[in-house]
């Protein structure tokens, strides 16, 4: 799958559409979803920590958005955490990754 596509469809979801009680969302497929990831989450190490069935696609970008480090220390590592920010022209590196939906709730602990 061509990564701008991928990434078109993580970022339309669905509106509304509810199927076995989640909602519908465009980046889901079969009992996955396509992650973005930027920041540490890049790292395979550390996006298995919470989400240990996540497969690297591929690098990929996304238009429109930069990368950021304007929130408030994190008091667990003492450093900022890491943001996308809508920003014209922009563009933001990353990694897609495929993690299965029973990961979803524990993508950014």
């Amino acid at each position: 799958m061509h990564t701008e596509i991928a990434l078109i469809l993580l970022l339309v979801a669905a509106r509304g559409a509810q199927v076995d009680g989640r909602q519908q969302m465009a980046e889901v497929h079969d009992e996955k979803f396509y992650y973005f990831g930027f920041g540490s989450n890049m790292l395979a190490k550390r996006i298995h920590i919470q989400n240990p069935s996540a497969q690297f696609v591929g690098p990929a970008t996304l238009a429109e958005h930069r990368l950021d480090f304007a929130t408030i220390a994190d008091s667990r590592w003492n450093g900022a955490v890491a943001t996308i920010v809508p920003t014209r022209e922009a563009l933001t590196w990353g990694t897609l990754w495929d993690i299965e939906l029973t990961n979803l709730a524990d993508i950014d602990k």
